[in-house]
């Protein structure tokens, strides 16, 4: 048994002396070899990565503005449009006419329905004067004593008579 372990032993000796070894020139020439060869493709990789994440951020920034500068300008065209209606409507002859002659209900009922219809996003319309007069379309059943002029609506309008007011949605 003795013999068969020194055996053993020495087999396991012999391999490792033709086995490799850490220090011999062919592992060092390999790790050279490797070193040299890897790490300009670390280098590279590292800095094509830099420059790739640049690049999109970069893009990304460009094309966020690109596309907010768009959405801007729809806001825009569609403010300017709103309001060029409204305008148009306020400016109208029969609206002139009934401020300085009297109530002309129906071409206002007229005006206001083709305001409404030609536009999704009018729900209601009011035309109110300083007489406790209105016109609404499509038309709205007011109690006999309700005073517009008495509405947060109408006295801000009154405030700026030389604009077109669009007040907040509230419950009526």
């Amino acid at each position: 048994m003795k013999k068969r372990k020194q055996k053993k032993i020495k087999a396991v000796k012999n391999n490792q002396k033709k086995g490799v070894s850490i220090h011999s020139a062919r592992v060092n020439l390999l790790g050279i070899f490797l070193v040299v060869s890897l790490l300009p493709l670390l280098f590279t990789a590292i800095y094509t990565y830099q420059k790739t994440y640049t690049v999109i951020q970069n893009n990304f920034e460009t094309q966020a503005t690109d596309t907010l500068k768009q959405v801007e300008r729809e806001i825009d065209n569609y403010f300017t449009s709103f309001y060029s209606g409204l305008k148009l409507l306020v400016s109208s002859r029969e609206l002139q006419k009934d401020a300085y002659l009297g109530t002309d209900t129906i071409n206002i009922n007229l005006l206001l329905k083709n305001m409404v219809e030609s536009r999704d996003d009018i729900l209601n319309i009011y035309y109110a004067k300083g007489t406790s007069y209105l016109v609404s379309y499509p038309q709205s059943n007011v109690p006999a004593d309700f005073d517009p002029t008495s509405k947060h609506w109408y006295l801000f309008a009154m405030d700026k008579p030389e604009e077109i007011i669009i007040s907040n949605p509230y419950f009526d």
